[in-house]
C-alpha cells in the first residue's frame, strides 16, 4: 500500500523511469528522482484526490469559512435564515442618517415610477346584451351587442369571417326581436329555445375568438348547413341556413332533424316555405306547440309575443 499522506507527481526534466507506467514502486522519493508518465496509476489517483478536495472547499476569501462535506440542506436553510435575520436587524435609515451627519453626501432617491396609462372603459351593457353606448362597428370583443343603430355591413363581415359563410340580414331582425325587452331570456329558456353561436356573437355572449365554423355544429351537419336556433324536446330540431354553394346570394331556410336508419345515425334537412328567419322560427314554435309537450304553452306564448 502507498504510504499515508504520500503524494505522487511527475518530475518534468528528470530522467524517465525505465518501467514507465508499469513501475510498481510506491516510494514518493522515487517519483521525485525520476519522471513517470501522467497516466501512471499512482499519479492519476493522486490527481483525482486533489481535484475532489478542491471541489469540497470554498475559498476562505469568499465565504470566510471552509465548506467540508457533508453539506446538508439543513446547513443551507440555517445560512439563509441567518442572512435574513442580519438584513432585518440592519437599520438602513439610521445608517444613512449617521453617514450624513458625518459629512457624507445623502444618496439620491430614484425618480418615482410613471403613472400607469388609463385603460379606456368599455361601454356598459344593458340587460340581454344590448349595449348602452358604443361605436357602430362590429366589436372585436363581447363588450357590445348588435343594436339597430349599428352598421350591418360591419357585422355581416364579422359573421362571415367567424363562421366562413354568408349571412342574410334577417338574422338582425330576429336577434332584435328575441332580445327585446318583452322577450327576456327566461321566456326563451321556458320554451326550450337555444340561440346558437351566431346569435351569441350578436348578443355579446361570446367573442369572435371564442367561436369558429364548428361552433354548435352536430356530428352530422354538413358544411352547407349553418345552425342558428335549436328547439329542445324529446327530439331536438335545429333551424338554420342552407347553401348548396357558398356564393349563393340568399340561403334557404331548413329544419334539421336527427334521423336513424339501417345505415346508421344521420340527419335530415327539410326546406321551409318561409323566407325570413323570424317567420320561420314563429312557424316552428307554433307547429311544435300543437304536439303534447311540457313546453307547448311556453312556445305558444313566445310565438304570440314574436308576432306582436
Amino acid at each position: 500500500a502507498a504510504p499515508s499522506g504520500a503524494t505522487y507527481q511527475r518530475a518534468p526534466g528528470k530522467q524517465p523511469c525505465s518501467f514507465g507506467k508499469g513501475c510498481y514502486r510506491k516510494n514518493p522519493k522515487h517519483f521525485e528522482d525520476v519522471d513517470h508518465p501522467a497516466d501512471h496509476p499512482l499519479i492519476m489517483a493522486n490527481n483525482a484526490t486533489l481535484t475532489q478536495a478542491a471541489e469540497n472547499v470554498v475559498p476562505e476569501a469568499v465565504t470566510g469559512m471552509k465548506r467540508r462535506p457533508p453539506w446538508s440542506a439543513d446547513d443551507e436553510l440555517a445560512e439563509a435564515a441567518s442572512s435574513e435575520a442580519d438584513l432585518a436587524a440592519f437599520d438602513l435609515e439610521g445608517a444613512v442618517a449617521t453617514a450624513v451627519a458625518a459629512g457624507a453626501t445623502p444618496p439620491k432617491l430614484p425618480p418615482p415610477a410613471p403613472a400607469a396609462a388609463a385603460v379606456p372603459q368599455q361601454p356598459e351593457t344593458a340587460a340581454h346584451g344590448t349595449a348602452v353606448a358604443g361605436s357602430a362597428s362590429a366589436p372585436s370583443s363581447n363588450t357590445k351587442a348588435y343594436t339597430s343603430a349599428d352598421d350591418r355591413s360591419m357585422w355581416l363581415a364579422c359573421l362571415q369571417e367567424t363562421f366562413l359563410t354568408t349571412f342574410a340580414e334577417d338574422i338582425f331582425e330576429t336577434h332584435l326581436a328575441l332580445r327585446s325587452g318583452t322577450q327576456p331570456s327566461s321566456a326563451l329558456a321556458a320554451a326550450r329555445v337555444t340561440l346558437l353561436a351566431p346569435f351569441q356573437l350578436l348578443g355579446a355572449a361570446a367573442t369572435p375568438a371564442a367561436l369558429s365554423p364548428l361552433s354548435d355544429r352536430g356530428p352530422y351537419h354538413p358544411p352547407e348547413f349553418q345552425p342558428l336556433v335549436r328547439l329542445e324536446d324529446s327530439v331536438a330540431i335545429t333551424l338554420g341556413y342552407w347553401r348548396d354553394d357558398p356564393s349563393d346570394p340568399a340561403p334557404t331556410l331548413v329544419v334539421c332533424r336527427p334521423n336513424a336508419s339501417k345505415e346508421g345515425p344521420g340527419s335530415t334537412f327539410t326546406p321551409l316555405v318561409e323566407t325570413h328567419l323570424l317567420h320561420a322560427l314563429i312557424a316552428q314554435l307554433q307547429k311544435s306547440a300543437l304536439a303534447p309537450s311540457l313546453y307547448a304553452a311556453a312556445r305558444r306564448a313566445l310565438a304570440a309575443a314574436l308576432e306582436a
